[in-house]
């Protein structure tokens, strides 16, 4: 059922968020919640919350959002500009020093 749900095949290494969340004002209450999966089970927990009408919102993180997010960051070079001087500044975000400007 919930690779119905979310389109994916689930697997061990599979993420999920899951809150608890109080169905009249929609507050997030604070709870113990765990999500695990297994070969032929996804298995939901959430306990240490006490209200009576509450709802467990489970998300299902992209197994490409993983991917993405292991990349390692781009350095980009600068031209910095202060009067007939000319300086690169080379970094993951770049910028020039204090008097410098980009041309």
């Amino acid at each position: 059922m919930a690779s119905c749900l979310w389109g994916e095949n689930l697997n061990s290494k599979s993420q999920f968020t899951a809150e608890v969340i109080e169905d009249t004002n929609g507050v997030k209450k604070a709870a113990t919640t765990v999500v695990s999966v297994n070969s032929t089970n996804l298995k939901i927990s959430a306990y240490g919350f006490t209200f009576s009408s509450p709802t467990i919102r489970v998300n299902y993180i992209p197994s490409n959002s993983n991917i993405t997010s292991k990349k390692s960051p781009k350095i980009q070079t600068i031209t910095c500009k202060k009067g007939s001087r000319v300086m690169k500044v080379t970094d993951l975000r770049p910028q020039c020093p204090k008097g410098w400007k980009k041309p």
